[in-house]
């Protein structure tokens, strides 16, 4: 392994990837709707060669990130004229494989499966209250690199949201 790097601050840039979507709703009923989407994420341009600034100087950063596709279905539910239900299943392959866990220890974005649920409520002809919540299950990934064998990155996710809007 190299050598120790200086005590001190260091920063990272980080661009968001350009991404391609296309998605289909079809209205089953008056109260339900279903849905799926397919979207590209450029990851292999934006994770390609990041940099790390400290008091060193520049660190040129490989991640090894692959682009991903992306695939959801959802369903929104009208139950009637006040609330609204929703559910989505998405899934994306990870974008770092196992000979990329050595470059990614601080950057473990891994996970495969996101499930999420939410509901809007119309409190009336102008406010709205919105929640979500969403789930993503552990993945982990052991690195195959003899310079790191053994070493692991794993990562869940868990988000609650609550929003409150106007209409005017």
């Amino acid at each position: 392994m190299g050598s120790a790097l200086p005590a001190g601050t260091y920063s990272l840039d980080l661009d968001f990837p350009q991404q391609a979507a296309a998605g289909i709703a079809y209205r089953a009923t008056n109260s339900l709707t279903l849905s799926a989407d397919i979207k590209w994420i450029n990851w292999s341009d934006t994770m390609e060669q990041l940099v790390i600034n400290g008091p060193a100087g520049p660190i040129p950063y490989n991640t090894g990130w692959d682009d991903q596709t992306v695939y959801a279905v959802g369903i929104n539910y009208d139950v009637n004229n006040i609330v609204t239900l929703r559910a989505v299943y998405n899934y994306a392959k990870s974008p770092i494989q196992a000979e990329d866990v050595a470059n990614n220890l601080i950057l473990p974005a891994i996970v495969e499966s996101h499930y999420t649920v939410g509901a809007d409520f119309d409190l009336n002809n102008h406010w709205q209250l919105g929640l979500h919540y969403m789930y993503a299950p552990e993945n982990t990934l052991t690195s195959t690199d003899p310079q790191l064998p053994g070493a692991k990155i794993s990562l869940s996710e868990t988000s609650f949201g609550l929003n409150i809007g106007y209409q005017f």
